[in-house]
C-alpha cells in the first residue's frame, strides 16, 4: 500500500447551500448543510448577527390576532424624493412610519386609514386578506380584493394621510346580452313594443330616442344591431328614413360603447333611463393588484368569473380624476370623433389566463402573473405601450400561487411558487423566466410547507446584493400564526448563493420585512479583480461586480428591517428590528437575557481519486479574520455519515479560538483524527461568540486502496 501526500487549499465558500448534487460530483465552494451563517462575496463564511429591536425603538400597540399583515415601502411620497413612508397593514387598518430617522418605529405617525371606508357593499371583513400597493405620480395606490381601489396622499407638514376612493369606469362594449335578435335582424315592432334589451343596445350604439321615434313613425320595423344611425342621413346632413333603402348595413355589428358605466356595478337601467335591462355585477370583488406602466395605472385580479383574466388600464394621467377612467375619451359610436387615442384607457383581455395575482412593471413591458402562466404586455413597435398599439405574449407556463413573495431585484421580479423560486430576465432581448433553485436548493425548497410558500415575503438590498425572504417552517394553524415567520432565506444575486437562517421560537415574532435607505447617496460599482488585475468572472463568464453605497449625509447604508411584535396585555406591541447584534443573541432587548442560536455549516465532500484512496489522520490549518475574537467548534465527518451516533464516523468536536487581533488574519493548526474515503468538515458556533472563516489548507495523506 502506497502512502501519498499533497497540499490542498480551500479558501472559498461563496456558493452557500447546495442540495442538488451527489457525493461524487458535489461542486466546490458549497455546503451540504448550513443554518444561521453568512456567505460573503469574498468567500468568507461568518456567523450571522443576532436579531434585536432597533436602536431608539418605540413600541406601538396594535392587535394582530387573526389579522392579515402586509408591508410596503412608499418612496417619493408627495413627489418629494427625500420622503419615504413605511406602510403597514394590520387587519383593517393601514399604519404609516416616517423613515428619515435611525429608529423607524419612533417615526410612527398618528394618522391612519381604515379599509372599511372603501369596503364594497356586501363584502366580508377585509381583515383576513392582504392589500397590495403600487406608487407613482406622488401617490400610493392601494388595492384589496374586497375594497374599491384608493389613492393615498400625504401632507408632510401636518403628518396626515388622506385616502381617496377610485371608481373604475369602462365603456359598455358588451351591451345587453339578453337581446335575442341576430346582428342584422330588424325586428318587426314598434318602439313602444320593442324589447328593452334591444332598445338599450340601439341607444348604446349611438341611436337617440328622437331618431328612433322618427324611424318608428315611418316604418314597420326597428333598426338592427348592425345599423349605424348616422349612415341614414340625407344630403342636408339630417336623419332621413327615406335613405334606409340606399344603405346596405351588412351583418357586421355596429360600434358599441356610447354608455360609460362603473366596472363593479354595470347598472344599465341607471345609465339609460330604461327599466328591465340586464345588469352585470362583480358582486363585492374588486381588483387585487395594480401597477404603474406607460404613464397610467393598470388594475387586475378580480376573483370573479368573466373578469378574472381582464386587465384594466387608466388613461394617461394628467389629473387626479383620471385614475379610474379605463375607457377611451372619444365616443366610439360618434360620426366624427370616434378614434381610439394612444392616451386612452381600456381593457385588455387574456382569455387563456387564469386568476391574475400580480402585475409588475419592468423595463419595456408589464408582466402579468397568473395561476397558469406569465404574460408580457409591450408596445408592438418597441416605442412603449399605447392604448391603440400593444402586444400580449405568453412567455412561460410557470405559474404564480400568490402575490406576497414577489421581490424587485434590480428592476426584475423574482417570486416563489410550489416547485421553486423564479426570476424574470431579458437574456434574449425579450422577457424570459429562469429558475433560481432547480440546480441549487430544490431539495431544501421542497421541505418548505406549501402553505408557507403562499405567504412568504421578501425584500432586496441593492447595496448588499442580497434578497431576504421570510417564511414559516411549519403549517400555520391560525391566521395569527400565518403571519408569524421563523425562517429567513438569503440569496446573493452575484454569487447565486442561498443560505437559510432560523428565528427562534419565542414571544417575539417577525411579521414583515423591508429595506430602508437610512440616508441618501449614490451606489457606485467596480469590477472584482485578482492579484494580476484581471477581472474575476462567474461560471457564465460574466464579470463579478461589487457595489458600494456612498452616503451624501454620512448616515447609515440601506439595511434590512423586520416588522416585529410580541403579545402584551391582550394585544401586541409592534417595533422594528434589525439583524445587527454583535452579542450573537436574539431579542436581548426584550428580556435582557436573549436567546442563543446555533450557527453551523458542513462543507462539501472531499474525495481523493474518486474514492480510490483513503484519507488518513491529517493536520488542518484554519484561517480566520480577527476583526474581533473568533471561537468555534471544529470536527470531521467521514464516509458520508449523517450522524455520529452509531457510526463512529464523526470525530470529536474540538474547540478553536483565534483571539490575537494584532493581525488581520490568523491561522490555527487542527489535528483531524479518523480516516475514510470521503471527508467533510463541520464548523459550529460557540454561544454568544463570533466566527469568521476565510478557509483552510490541509496536508492530505492518503493510502491507495488494495
Amino acid at each position: 500500500m502506497v502512502t501519498q501526500a499533497a497540499i490542498a487549499v480551500e479558501n472559498n465558500f461563496k456558493q452557500g447551500l447546495h442540495t442538488e448534487a451527489s457525493g461524487l460530483n458535489f461542486p466546490e465552494n458549497a455546503c451540504t448543510e448550513t443554518y444561521d451563517c453568512v456567505f460573503k462575496l469574498n468567500g468568507t463564511v461568518e456567523r450571522r448577527l443576532g436579531f434585536d429591536f432597533e436602536e431608539g425603538y418605540i413600541e406601538k400597540t396594535i392587535d394582530r390576532t387573526d389579522n392579515a399583515v402586509s408591508t410596503f415601502l412608499w418612496k417619493n411620497v408627495s413627489g418629494d424624493g427625500d420622503i419615504s413612508l413605511f406602510v403597514v397593514q394590520v387587519g383593517g387598518t393601514l399604519y404609516f412610519y416616517e423613515t428619515d430617522e435611525t429608529s423607524v418605529s419612533a417615526g410612527a405617525i398618528v394618522s391612519t386609514l381604515t379599509l372599511s371606508t372603501y369596503l364594497a357593499s356586501g363584502a366580508p371583513s377585509p381583515n383576513l386578506l392582504e392589500c397590495q400597493y403600487s406608487s407613482g405620480n406622488k401617490y400610493l395606490i392601494v388595492t384589496h380584493p374586497y375594497c374599491d381601489p384608493f389613492y393615498v396622499s400625504y401632507n408632510s407638514s401636518t403628518q396626515v394621510v388622506t385616502g381617496t376612493a377610485i371608481t373604475l369606469k369602462i365603456r359598455d362594449f358588451e351591451g345587453d346580452t339578453a337581446d335575442s335578435n341576430a346582428v342584422d335582424t330588424r325586428p318587426t315592432s314598434t318602439l313602444a313594443a320593442l324589447s328593452v334589451n334591444h332598445y338599450y343596445n340601439l341607444l348604446n350604439q349611438g341611436w337617440t330616442v328622437t331618431n328612433l321615434t322618427t324611424w318608428d313613425g315611418a316604418r314597420t320595423d326597428m333598426p338592427s344591431n348592425s345599423d349605424v344611425m348616422w349612415r341614414f342621413k340625407n344630403s342636408s346632413d339630417a336623419f332621413d328614413t327615406t335613405t334606409v333603402a340606399n344603405v346596405i348595413s351588412g351583418n357586421s355589428p355596429a360600434p358599441k360603447g356610447h354608455y360609460i358605466m362603473t366596472l363593479a356595478n354595470q347598472d344599465r337601467d341607471a345609465i339609460s333611463g330604461l327599466t328591465g335591462t340586464t345588469d352585470t355585477t362583480t358582486s363585492y370583488f374588486r381588483p387585487a393588484t395594480s401597477a404603474w406602466f406607460g404613464g397610467r395605472v393598470f388594475y387586475s385580479g378580480l376573483n370573479y368569473a368573466g373578469f378574472n383574466s381582464n386587465i384594466y388600464f387608466s388613461q394617461i394621467l394628467e389629473r387626479d380624476s383620471q385614475y379610474g377612467l379605463c375607457y377611451q375619451a372619444n365616443d366610439p359610436t360618434s360620426e366624427d370623433l370616434f378614434d381610439f387615442l394612444p392616451s386612452d384607457g381600456g381593457v385588455i383581455k387574456i382569455p387563456e389566463a387564469g386568476t391574475i395575482f400580480k402585475l409588475v412593471s419592468i423595463i419595456g413591458g408589464l408582466i402579468i402573473f397568473a395561476n397558469n402562466g406569465v404574460w408580457a404586455i409591450t408596445g408592438s413597435t418597441g416605442l412603449g405601450f399605447k392604448a391603440n398599439d400593444y402586444t400580449v405574449q405568453k412567455i412561460s407556463s410557470i405559474n404564480a400561487i400568490s402575490a406576497t413573495s414577489f421581490v424587485d431585484i434590480a428592476g426584475f421580479p423574482a417570486w416563489w411558487n410550489s416547485e421553486g423560486i423564479y426570476i424574470i430576465g431579458t437574456e434574449t432581448g425579450a422577457p424570459t423566466v429562469k429558475s433560481l433553485t432547480i440546480t441549487t436548493i430544490k431539495s431544501f425548497y421542497d421541505t418548505i410547507p406549501p402553505t408557507s410558500k403562499l405567504t412568504a415575503r421578501g425584500f432586496y438590498n441593492s447595496v448588499a446584493g442580497i434578497v431576504q425572504w421570510i417564511y414559516r417552517s411549519s403549517e400555520a394553524a391560525t391566521p395569527t400564526e400565518t403571519y408569524t415567520f421563523d425562517r429567513v432565506l438569503n440569496f446573493n444575486i452575484v454569487t447565486g448563493a442561498f443560505y437559510p437562517w432560523t428565528i427562534p421560537d419565542t414571544d417575539v415574532t417577525v411579521n414583515g420585512i423591508v429595506v430602508l435607505d437610512g440616508s441618501h447617496g449614490i451606489i457606485s460599482q467596480m469590477d472584482i479583480v485578482d492579484d494580476s488585475a484581471n477581472d474575476i468572472v462567474d461560471d457564465s463568464g460574466n464579470t463579478i461586480i461589487s457595489f458600494e453605497f456612498v452616503s451624501s449625509s454620512g448616515g447609515a447604508v440601506p439595511s434590512f428591517k423586520f416588522l416585529t411584535s410580541y403579545p402584551s396585555g391582550g394585544s401586541y406591541k409592534f417595533v422594528l428590528s434589525e439583524n445587527n447584534s454583535s452579542e450573537y443573541l436574539d431579542w436581548k432587548s426584550y428580556d435582557s437575557v436573549g436567546t442563543d442560536f446555533t450557527s453551523y455549516f458542513i462543507t462539501g465532500y472531499k474525495i481523493r481519486s474518486k474514492g480510490l484512496m483513503k484519507f488518513s489522520p491529517m493536520w488542518v490549518t484554519a484561517y480566520s479574520d480577527t476583526e474581533s475574537a473568533v471561537q468555534y467548534y471544529f470536527q470531521a465527518i467521514w464516509d458520508y455519515a449523517v450522524t455520529g451516533s452509531g457510526t463512529g464516523r464523526w470525530s470529536p468536536r474540538e474547540y478553536i479560538s483565534h483571539s490575537d487581533t494584532n493581525y488581520s488574519n490568523t491561522a490555527r493548526r487542527i489535528k483531524v483524527r479518523g480516516h475514510g474515503r470521503t471527508l467533510q468538515f463541520k464548523v459550529t458556533s460557540v454561544e454568544g461568540q463570533r466566527f469568521s472563516l476565510l478557509g483552510w489548507s490541509t496536508l492530505d495523506v492518503g493510502n491507495s486502496l488494495p
